[in-house]
């Protein structure tokens, strides 16, 4: 479990990129700015964005199934706040 928590520890902070370029896309709608021609343009950054989404909620998906699967284990020390 040691290697689990490092590995989420390393992980890099952000926001998924499909939510990103959801709410990109979103600011580009209320600003009147999306047409086809901006969609047809933006086609390859969403798609970028939804493959990079789901490569991260796979692996957000994988990390939660691997600590319900660990199980509990004493702590060496008390947690902080206690």
């Amino acid at each position: 479990m040691t290697g689990l928590i490092a590995r989420l520890l390393a992980a890099p902070d952000g926001v998924n990129p499909a939510v990103e370029m959801s709410e990109r896309v979103t600011q580009l709608h209320l600003a009147g700015e999306l047409d086809q021609a901006k969609i047809a343009e933006l086609a390859p950054q969403i798609n970028q964005a939804a493959d990079l989404g789901d490569r991260d909620l796979d692996a957000a998906t994988a990390a939660l199934r691997s600590l319900s699967r660990a199980g509990a284990a004493p702590a060496k020390e008390p947690p902080l706040g206690f």
